[in-house]
């Protein structure tokens, strides 16, 4: 509320004055010969019936007071009074106030009689609920002295055609203007205004456009909403430092937006049902667009989210049906819930590096066929519409792939990048266009549950080296499947795979090592367990070698390697395992010569129907001895390239070279 202090030191106020049927209270200053009428402010006038206020520029006020002149004759004080004329400048409008009750006092308040209202040059207040509710005023002249109008000066004054601001004025006050529907043509605020309070001009529905002065610092909140018929572009002044909230809400004509970069606050639903925007330049100094900003701009074609914002509100685009692509940048960190709703249109979706949240609903009913993904570390499930995207980019700094990422999308194929280490539950689930080879890169550490679940046209998949875990039926109907590429064996039994058909040799059966088809299997001597499901159903193994470093064998670990023929277990003590670590129990297992009883008596090892022994490492010729023949026997087996004997490899790694020739003659001559 604006107050307009007017008692000074020795000040009082004059009576009432009416002139020319108007009410002024007039300020005197002094007293006596003195006295001073410094200003005078129109009053109480609610019941004035006239048809034009014509304010005057002066007002005179006849002043009297007692002067003493002398003593009587009887020695007692002798006063005669005196009278002047005191003219005063009429400043201002007085301040009005609502009742108890809530009925309206102000200075010509419900005068419906009054169509016209002549301000003079004199007066720089126009009070609170000045005119307020004067339903007949077509014509307002204001003075060029005027610095405020005050709140809800002219409020609902709804046949008031023109109102021409003068250049003096500074502020324009709340709801000064609400309600003033017959308002039209241009809207002119001049330079000299600093502050449009709220709901100034609402639901000035006439208005064909407004011009803002360049010393425009606020626009208030609903200061021009409902405008609805502000048409063609509106530029905000570089002078603006705000906009209220729902500032030009429903004002369904706008067609162009341009905001300066002067602009640090926009408020919520500021341009909301803006039906008519086409285009909008945002600044790049605001951190947030906040909720319900552009609902409902439903022509909007075209915005460009500054990279300055952080956070994208509720609501904030909902129902831009216009949108054909969004371009979501770097600097954006959350996205709130159904930000977009309903943009139908936008075929196009890029989001930014820092996203880490997108609000439920954030794209509902969005059906984008092309996906940008840069988020670089984003936890959670994606809540977009995927089903008809075509082309998914995976951008170079993404570390997680989020869970439902790809979800049953027409992409025809996938190129993960090598910073990528987790990829999400269902993340590229019922891809069933993706053709050929996937490869996971050795950034990856983990796969989750379905990730390529029913991706039916994979035909080959190459595995990351770092891989520690794979999610139950990762690759679950991936029936399409031909092959397995791996090159560090050890690392593959690591993987902790949560089911059968998390691992890819369930359907591809083919497992090869550097492009080579493994079928003779050689436990790296570093792995001490064998994980569950590792070799399940890989019916491309004939042999296979267990190092005397294993002393764990998973479930299903060769489940279903209906082609082996020969299991070696240099170990001499038999490795834990299950009844359901092996299937084919009928193939020859070879043991160290001194463990066959040890295997024979534990179970699952008991099982083989065939358990024959080996020699012992380094007894190279096979004549029961180690001794310096084994030497000679090893190094000649090197150098033709003949059949190698288990007891060939002396130090246990599963290879024999000429590490093992070293370790031969260093356990000769340590007597071992």
């Amino acid at each position: 509320m604006i107050v307009v202090q007017i008692i000074t030191t020795n000040a009082i106020w004059g009576a009432t004055v009416n002139q020319d049927g108007i009410n002024y209270e007039v300020y005197i200053s002094g007293t006596g010969n003195n006295a001073v009428a410094d200003s005078a402010y129109v009053g109480n006038n609610q019941n004035y019936r006239g048809s034009i206020a014509n304010i005057a520029s002066s007002v005179s006020y006849e002043y009297s007071w007692s002067e003493f002149v002398g003593y009587d004759q009887y020695g007692n004080p002798k006063y005669e009074t005196r009278t002047r004329y005191l003219t005063a400048p009429v400043k201002g409008i007085i301040d009005g106030h609502y009742n108890t009750g809530g009925s309206i006092y102000g200075a010509f308040a419900h005068c419906k009689s009054l169509s016209s209202v002549i301000i003079p040059n004199t007066v720089e207040y126009l009070g609170i609920l000045a005119f307020a509710e004067c339903t007949g005023i077509t014509n307002v002249e204001l003075g060029n002295s005027v610095t405020t109008i005050g709140m809800k000066a002219f409020l609902s004054c709804s046949n008031m055609t023109v109102i021409n601001i003068p250049n003096s004025v500074k502020t324009i006050g709340r709801e000064a203007f609400s309600g003033c529907t017959a308002l039209e043509g241009t809207l002119t605020i001049p330079n000299s205004v600093t502050e449009i309070e709220h709901e100034a001009f609402y639901h000035c529905s006439n208005l064909s456009s407004v011009v803002l002065g360049n010393s425009v610092r606020t626009i208030g909140n609903f200061a021009f909403c409902g405008c609805t018929r502000l048409a063609g572009a509106l530029t905000v002044p570089n002078s603006v430092i705000s906009i209220g909230s729902s500032a030009f809400s429903y004002c369904s004509n706008l067609t162009s937006l341009y905001i300066p970069n002067s602009v640090d606050s926009i408020g919520l639903a500021a341009f909301e049902e803006c039906s008519g925007l086409i285009s909008a330049i945002l600044p790049n100094t605001i951190s947030i667009i906040e909720a319900l900003t552009f609902h409902g701009c439903s022509s909007l074609n075209e915005i460009s989210i500054p990279n300055s914002v952080k956070s994208i509100g509720y609501r904030a685009f909902e129902g831009c049906v216009g949108l054909t692509s969004i371009d979501i940048p770097n600097s954006v960190i959350s996205i709130a819930q159904r930000a977009f709703y309903d943009c139908m249109g936008i075929s196009k979706i890029h989001i930014g590096k820092k996203v880490s949240s997108i609000g439920q609903s954030a794209f509902y009913n969005c059906t984008p066929t092309e996906l940008i993904w840069d988020a670089i570390y984003y936890p959670s499930g994606i809540d977009i519409d995927v089903t008809h995207i075509e082309s998914a980019t995976i951008g170079t700094e993404v570390q997680i792939l989020p869970m439902y990422f790809m979800r049953s999308a027409k992409i025809t194929e996938i190129i993960i990048p090598n910073s990528v280490s987790s990829i999400g539950r269902e993340a590229f689930y019922n891809c069933s266009l993706i053709q050929g080879e996937l490869v996971i890169p050795n950034s990856v550490t983990s796969i989750g549950m379905a990730a390529f679940g029913l991706c039916s046209g994979l035909t080959s998949v190459s595995m990351s080296n770092s891989i520690d875990s794979i999610g139950p039926k990762a690759f679950h109907y991936c029936s399409g499947l031909t092959r397995v590429e791996i090159d560090n064996l050890a690392s593959w039994c690591k993987i902790k795979f949560g089911d059968y058909y998390s691992n890819p040799l369930y359907y591809a059966r083919k497992l090869y090592l550097s492009g080579t088809e493994v079928t003779n299997l050689v436990i790296p001597s570093t792995i001490s367990l064998i994980n569950k499901y590792a070799f399940y159903r890989c019916s491309s193994l004939t042999d296979i070698i267990i190092p005397n470093s294993v002393t764990s064998i998973g479930d299903y670990a060769f489940y279903n390697c209906s082609n082996v023929a020969n299991i070696t277990c240099l170990a001499t003590t038999p490795p834990l395992a299950q009844s359901n670590s092996f299937s084919n129990y009928s193939a020859t297992l070879h043991v160290p010569v001194g463990s066959i009883e040890a295997y024979q008596t534990t179970s699952p090892w008991s099982n083989f129907t065939n358990i024959v022994g080996i020699n012992e490492p380094g007894d190279v010729n096979g004549d029961g001895g180690i001794n310096i023949s084994d030497v000679t026997a090893l190094i000649d087996l090197l150098l033709s390239g003949g059949e190698i004997s288990a007891g060939a490899d002396v130090n246990g790694d599963g290879q024999v070279n000429i590490s093992d020739v070293t370790a031969l003659i260093d356990r000769l001559l340590s007597g071992n």
